[in-house]
């Protein structure tokens, strides 16, 4: 019995092909996955429609989620947070700013 172990296969450039081929669809595919992901995670949640007090008889009828989402302050909450992103990903002086948080406050406050 000889020390050398069992006859090697070698992989040969059809194998070669298949397995970048494959590779780049899986990938290909979670690209579009994680776009899509991230698409939906970046829709901002003043898209939904706030009812108004005449078109519901009684504010139970209202989600919890969807109170928050008609509440005055809830842009400015989604610009502080869209700021807390920007400010991860970046060191850009723009992303520390706060004058257009400020802006957005202010509006709301006025109109009470």
């Amino acid at each position: 019995m000889s020390g050398n172990p069992g006859p090697s296969r070698r992989a040969t450039p059809a194998d070669d092909d298949k397995k970048t081929r494959l590779l780049f669809e899986a990938l290909s595919k979670a690209g579009v996955v994680r776009a899509n992901k991230k698409l939906q995670a970046m829709q901002p949640f003043s898209s939904t429609i706030c009812m108004d007090a005449a078109s519901s008889s009684t504010p139970s009828q209202l989600s919890d989620a969807e109170l928050i989402k008609c509440h005055p302050l809830m842009p400015v909450l989604e610009l502080l947070c869209e700021k807390c992103g920007d400010a991860t990903h970046t060191m850009q002086p723009r992303a520390f700013q706060m004058n257009d948080v400020c802006q957005a406050w202010s509006c709301p406050k006025r109109e009470q």
